[in-house]
């Protein structure tokens, strides 16, 4: 099983080559977009103990109460990005990766 550390780093990664091929105006940018919401998905699942976007859902209750529109908003990315252009899918990448990142730091206080 891929640790937190990893799949941060995985979504870190592809949001970067998102974001350089969007500077450059280059194709890829959706793919690598949607798949930095996907690591970003996984990042929150790993730290709540499952996989995938079932382990956001599932374990909810886990996350403190504060956390939990958060979460529920990486979940609505995660369904949205499919129907958006890649412009969009760059700024939700964005996101996710942010409330990931939020996520795993109010774990550690």
């Amino acid at each position: 099983m891929m640790s937190v550390h990893d799949a941060l780093s995985k979504a870190s990664e592809a949001l970067s080559k998102a974001e350089e091929k969007a500077s450059l105006r280059l194709p890829g940018v959706k793919e690598f977009s949607t798949y930095a919401i996907e690591q970003s998905v996984e990042v929150v699942a790993i730290l709540l103990g499952g996989s995938g976007i079932e382990g956001v859902i599932g374990n909810l209750p886990k996350l403190p109460a504060k956390m939990w529109g958060e979460a529920l908003r990486l979940v609505e990315i995660w369904r949205s990005v499919e129907h958006v252009d890649s412009g969009e899918a760059l700024e939700l990448a964005r996101e996710a990766f942010e409330i990931a990142a939020a996520i795993v730091l109010s774990s550690i206080r």
